[in-house]
């Protein structure tokens, strides 16, 4: 068992978890979400992409040169992008805080095991609530604004599918996404663990840096996206397409087609981008985390 340390020990404004959870997740969101857009439009491009072996695209700074002079559109479904880190981070911590609450001993610990199941649990919560947003978004920064067939806007988009899909349109993709919420499991456990690590460790008066919670941001996210990343191309290539097809018939036309290392497309990319994401929504979650509370 190990009692979640606290980043700092300084008293904030004295809100409540109920308020703090979710206003910090929802900025972390933001924030997050307006630096690193156009390096989604890119992953969400390689990902979707059926050239067997080397990518179409060529490189990434490539399809970056690309995507700016013949789309403009750097930063197209920048709305919805927002609008679903925001919902989904606010959502996340806010109920993560409240389910370890629920769990934690009399002392306030919690074991490695509590910190991973309370974590899923608030991940397959949030996914299934969210993964609307997540189709629309995918399909949006998947083709160009004047691509036959995209989506104009956000609404149009929820019409389009509504009426072409049904309500099970917007459900596209949500298995591979909770297969998923898995490496956010695992990421928020190492997270913790290495707080903890670092708490015990730090000499009285002492407080974890801003340089700690991005050390250790970074390390958890890298870790847990190592055995993760597959599940990521697989609800790509579910949530772009319009007809019916499943995750086993998307996994056979995967390895017979492109190979095994489609599985892996804008990898290398992925993991840029999600570092600098991922430093950023921490430090932010933190730190509007320890403002209020």
């Amino acid at each position: 068992m190990s009692k979640p340390p606290e980043t700092v020990k300084k008293k904030g404004l004295g809100y409540p978890s109920s308020v703090v959870e979710p206003c910090a997740g929802l900025t972390a969101g933001l924030l997050s979400t307006l630096v690193v857009h156009p390096l989604d439009v890119i992953k969400i491009r390689l990902q979707i992409d059926r050239t067997p072996g080397v990518n179409k695209f060529g490189t990434s700074y490539r399809l970056l040169k690309n995507i700016h002079k013949l789309e403009g559109s750097l930063y197209r479904g920048l709305g919805i992008n927002v609008i679903g880190n925001m919902s989904s981070w606010g959502l996340f911590f806010f109920l993560y805080a409240d389910f370890k609450k629920r769990i934690a001993a009399k002392d306030g610990s919690v074991s490695d095991i509590g910190y991973w199941f309370t974590s899923a649990a608030a991940g397959v919560t949030t996914a299934v609530i969210t993964n609307p947003l997540w189709v629309i978004k995918t399909r949006m920064l998947s083709t160009a604004a004047s691509t036959p067939g995209a989506y104009p806007s956000m609404m149009q988009g929820f019409e389009t599918i509504y009426k072409s899909e049904g309500a099970r349109g917007f459900m596209r993709g949500l298995i591979p996404s909770l297969v998923g919420v898995t490496h956010g499991s695992f990421q928020i456990t190492f997270y913790e663990k290495l707080k903890d690590w670092r708490m015990r460790n730090l000499a009285e008066g002492e407080e974890l840096t801003k340089l700690d919670t991005i050390c250790f941001s970074a390390s958890s996210k890298i870790g847990a996206g190592m055995v993760t990343y597959p599940a990521k191309i697989i609800q790509s290539r579910i949530q772009a397409e319009r007809g019916a097809i499943g995750p086993l018939e998307v996994c056979r036309q995967l390895y017979r087609v492109e190979g095994p290392q489609a599985f892996f497309k804008g990898l290398a990319p992925n993991t840029f981008r999600v570092l600098p994401a991922t430093c950023i929504t921490f430090l932010t979650y933190e730190t509007v985390r320890n403002h209020l509370g």
